[in-house]
């Protein structure tokens, strides 16, 4: 794991620019730094490394071949890059490393761009070709991996694995983007291509990008998820048991020592058992609540000594809480609407402290439908089953009731059906109220289109809905904050997560078979048939609760508040003066609300933006 910057095109000396961008990653690779400059052809990469396989100089990035043609940085693993590496050497290949990153260079070299489709991993690369005069950039299926990019003035291209780093390679720091906060507000993060900067875009999960001099960028899908139903890959659970087991074999690829993040949760465990009968026995990190009904340390502590594990449990405190959400939203290089990230900002600051790279469990709720919102899928909006009524009471009062009754009564429509799900994911603020909230920004127009085009672009009416929504969420919730969150969380510590759920042959195997339901209690059966008998039966008779803090239960709302209003956006005349209307007493989810306000406002003052 790393961090990475390209910048191509125009002229000038790129020297200082890359210096500055890469400051802005040293805490991804605090091991070597490198950089390369063609300043005849315009051209610098530079890399900051985490070194994990092939832990000698020779690993060291930029990487280049053999005859000077190609150069390389990359960040992430290439899981396959042993068997990739022996298939090349038959092909006459000569490698002078250990490095899964050598195995890209020669990929392309014998496949071209064709040569993405055989790469499993997590990844976000950027190659120069020198002989055909191209930039090419890339990033993997699931997103795992992040790359920012915007073109330059000058008719060149920036890329960076963080937004904050590429500003630096901008001329003029572009400002914070109106839409991308009114959908922190609505959805709780910024879906790609989205991004907090006025003109910087995300690289979409599974897309390619291709610049060249006084052609521009050019962007392409080179993988999406199946968009059909195919029993015939119903696979029996020693089958799948045994895919998933190689899948974690695989994520084992090191030259340093493993952690595993382990909750009370199936997808965890399952991932302790697959260690467990492959022979691995590895320390596991926990995070504990104490005195708090949510502590689920003691059940994850008994599966570590069940399967075999040394199970460590990290105490997280009332006191502590206010510390974390500081200093995670000063790591995080865009605001987030979910306390979440300080859970694994503390775990992976405890873990960084004996391990480089860790396993986890994160996408196995993607991958089976287990959250909660797809068990409600079936429930009429304003049923009395799930008290929509009664919680959206207060928003009709203050002047939302377009929104509502587009919500309540146009069901069937693509446009409610998404919004609807992206209510119940994030039921928080509504397009109207970030509208108005941020009306003093300039942000005119903020509507249900707006807000739902970067979900639409994934949905498929042609499946059934769950299945649809499913598919919509892996490729916008996975990639955008779920997995956005593990790596700014873990990489501000220099500590790289590997997810084996997200490998490519779960994802496709899982998304061809039919979704039966949400929800914890009766979801998951395959994960569920592979567990049992093999780990304590705690583990599947526990609720569904998640890796994260629920800050909102126990906000102290008025200290919240104050903090807020002494926050620049409030101070700098950024939002509508009348905004604590939008968290005045019964309004709905409102210690929610309030912690995303709060969130916001601390990424604001912690990035030291005009207020």
């Amino acid at each position: 794991m790393c961090g990475i910057v390209a910048r191509v095109g125009g002229g000038g000396d790129l020297a200082p620019l890359l210096e500055r961008a890469l400051a802005a990653l040293a805490h991804r690779g605090p091991d070597h730094q490198g950089v390369w400059l063609d300043p005849q052809a315009g051209v610098a990469l530079g890399h900051r490394r985490l070194s994990i396989v092939d832990l000698s100089a020779a690993g060291n990035q930029p990487m280049v071949n053999e005859d000077g043609r190609l150069h390389l940085v990359g960040n992430g693993e290439i899981y396959n890059a042993p068997a990739l590496r022996e298939e090349l050497r038959g092909l006459g290949h000569v490698f002078s490393s250990g490095s899964d990153n050598e195995v890209i260079l020669h990929a392309y070299e014998a496949w071209g761009r064709d040569a993405l489709t055989r790469l499993e991993g997590m990844f976000a690369f950027a190659l120069w070709d020198g002989e055909r005069r191209i930039l090419l950039a890339t990033r993997d299926r699931m997103g795992m991996k992040p790359l920012f990019f915007a073109p330059t003035p000058d008719g060149g291209l920036a890329l960076a694995s963080e937004a904050e780093s590429l500003r630096r390679l901008l001329p003029t720091p572009p400002s914070p983007e109106p839409v991308a906060l009114a959908q922190v507000m609505t959805m709780g993060y910024i879906p790609a291509p989205g991004s907090i900067w006025r003109g910087v875009a995300k690289l979409l999960p599974g897309q390619w990008l291709q610049w060249r001099a006084g052609e521009g960028v050019a962007t392409g899908t080179w993988w999406e998820p199946p968009r059909e139903v195919d029993p015939g890959v119903f696979l029996s659970v020693e089958a799948w048991g045994e895919l998933f087991e190689g899948v974690v074999g695989e994520h084992l690829l090191a030259d340093v020592p493993l952690g595993l993040f382990l909750s009370a949760g199936l997808d965890s465990t399952a991932v302790a058992l697959a260690l467990n009968r492959l022979g691995r026995r590895v320390e596991s990190l926990t995070i504990a609540f104490p005195g708090s009904a949510r502590d689920e340390s003691v059940v994850a502590l008994a599966s570590a000594a069940h399967l075999g594990h040394r199970g460590r449990a990290i105490p997280l405190e009332g006191d502590a809480v206010d510390d974390l959400l500081a200093a995670v939203t000063a790591a995080a290089d865009e605001p987030y609407g979910y306390t979440a990230l300080a859970t694994m900002y503390a775990v992976s600051r405890e873990a960084a402290r004996g391990f480089k790279v860790v396993l986890a469990g994160d996408g196995g709720d993607e991958l089976f439908g287990g959250y909660d919102w797809y068990r409600e899928l079936d429930r009429p909006l304003g049923g009395r089953s799930c008290g929509w009524r009664r919680r959206l009471r207060p928003l009709l009062r203050w002047g939302a009731p377009a929104a509502l009754v587009r919500l309540a009564v146009n069901g069937f429509a693509q446009t409610s059906v998404l919004h609807r799900h992206a209510w119940r994911i994030f039921p928080r603020f509504l397009p109207e109220e970030a509208e108005h909230l941020l009306a003093p920004m300039g942000l005119r127009s903020f509507d249900d289109e707006t807000l739902l085009a970067p979900l639409s672009r994934h949905f498929e009416p042609r499946l059934p809905l769950l299945r649809a929504l499913q598919r919509v969420d892996l490729m916008t919730y996975c990639g955008d904050l779920a997995l956005a969150k593990v790596d700014r969380a873990s990489m501000a510590h220099a500590l790289e997560v590997r997810v084996p759920f997200l490998d490519r042959r779960l994802v496709e195997q899982a998304l061809s078979l039919p979704l039966t339901g949400g929800g914890e209690d009766g979801s998951k059966p395959m994960l569920r048939a592979y567990l049992r008998g093999r780990v304590p039966e705690a583990v599947l008779a526990r609720p569904k609760q998640g890796f994260s803090l629920r800050v909102g239960s126990g906000l102290d709302e008025v200290a919240a508040l104050g903090r807020i209003a002494r926050g620049g956006w409030v101070c700098g005349g950024y939002w509508a003066r009348d905004w604590r209307r939008l968290v005045a007493p019964g309004m709905p989810f409102r210690s929610a609300r309030i912690a995303v306000l709060l969130m916001m406002t601390l990424w604001w003052d912690a990035h030291r933006l005009p207020g």
